[in-house]
């Protein structure tokens, strides 16, 4: 597996940028938005017939590089449930296509990750993700979220529910050749998790959608993997 340093910014490995450079790029041509999305992680109950870890948990959002991390909180054992009342922010690019218009939001896809992380003495291990399709949410604005219950997973079998609200709104439209000269890393304030969880959460999965956003990036530019921002308690 790829392991990546959430602490430092990284270059995408040359072979799985060349895979997926070989890969039909569909979403080219096609409109481009950047929204910036905000999730607030209000919190999670383990669900009955599963272990209710003792130590601290967070709850960690990935899409493709970019990720942002809840702070480390505990599960009270009676309730078998842990609060976090954070609100995390990511840049995200929707595209709007023909083929994207019979869908309900009007965009393509686009596939977030999120996971239950817990903070042992041996380090950060996952122990459930799952996955939303975050278009929908654009038609949500910061004023008027939508709250949803997640089912994180591990495997085929659940292991807890997860209270959100997600909204967003719309930051700018781009060129259809995807080249945003603006375009840079976010200041972050991540905290470590250890150097494994992002080959846990799917790095892989979204790397054709990842170099449509940066196909207009010049040569040796780098992105950190850092563009997740904390924006602390919510109220």
């Amino acid at each position: 597996g790829l392991a990546y340093d959430l602490q430092r910014p990284t270059r995408m490995p040359s072979s799985l940028l060349a895979a997926a450079r070989a890969r039909p790029r569909p979403h080219i041509g096609s409109e481009q938005l950047k929204y910036q999305y905000f999730v607030t992680v209000h919190g999670l109950t383990f669900l009955p017939g599963g272990t209710c870890p003792s130590s601290n948990l967070s709850v960690l959002w990935t899409r493709g590089s970019k990720t942002a991390i809840t702070q480390e909180a505990a599960a009270d054992a009676q309730s078998r449930s842990a609060i976090f009342g954070q609100t995390l922010t990511l840049i995200c690019t929707l595209f709007r296509s023909p083929s994207a218009a019979s869908s309900s939001s009007g965009f393509s896809e686009k596939l977030c990750g999120f996971a239950l992380i817990r903070h042992g003495s041996r380090g950060a291990q996952t122990l459930a993700k799952c996955k939303v399709d975050m278009a929908p949410f654009a038609s949500a604005p910061p004023s008027a979220p939508l709250r949803r219950t997640l089912t994180l997973s591990k495997g085929s079998a659940a292991i807890a529910k997860l209270d959100v609200s997600i909204s967003s709104r719309l930051q700018k439209e781009l060129p259809r050749d995807g080249n945003d000269p603006s375009d840079r890393s976010d200041a972050s304030s991540l905290s470590s998790c250890g150097s494994s969880l992002l080959d846990d959460v799917a790095y892989a999965d979204d790397l054709d959608g990842e170099l449509s956003e940066r196909s207009g990036e010049r040569a040796g530019e780098r992105r950190s993997s850092r563009d997740g921002v904390s924006l602390g308690a919510s109220r």
